[in-house]
């Protein structure tokens, strides 16, 4: 067992124990899962509205809330709380112009930025 696989099994156990006590909220969640990453909009003239995502080959979407619309040239931070177990995410944005962005098997336990250009 390396030293990643530990810490990922000790926080697993931490947000367990803590959410069995009721004293952990989302964004301790989303803190403790390690799985938050920015997301910077690099395009110049569209607005990035909705991003989704899924485990990694799976139909289960969720919308993440990604604090309002990302206007041209800025960024959100993205939290999420999720499956510490699972790295492995299929995320999809779409643009106030219909532009479609697509990532596939993206591991968010290793990526902090994503980039729309």
């Amino acid at each position: 067992m390396n030293i990643s696989t530990i810490k990922k099994s000790i926080l697993g156990l931490s947000f367990l124990a803590a959410t069995a006590l009721g004293t952990v909220g989302t964004a301790s969640a989303s803190h403790l899962s390690g799985l938050d990453f920015r997301l910077d909009n690099y395009k110049y003239d569209a607005t990035l509205e909705t991003l989704k995502m899924a485990p990694a080959g799976t139909d289960d979407w969720m919308t993440l809330h990604i604090g309002g619309p990302v206007d041209p040239r800025s960024y959100h931070t993205v939290t999420f709380s999720g499956d510490v177990d699972n790295c492995y995410y299929d995320l999809v944005g779409k643009m106030d112009d219909g532009s479609v962005y697509t990532w596939h098997n993206v591991d968010l336990c290793h990526t902090t930025d994503l980039t729309v250009r």
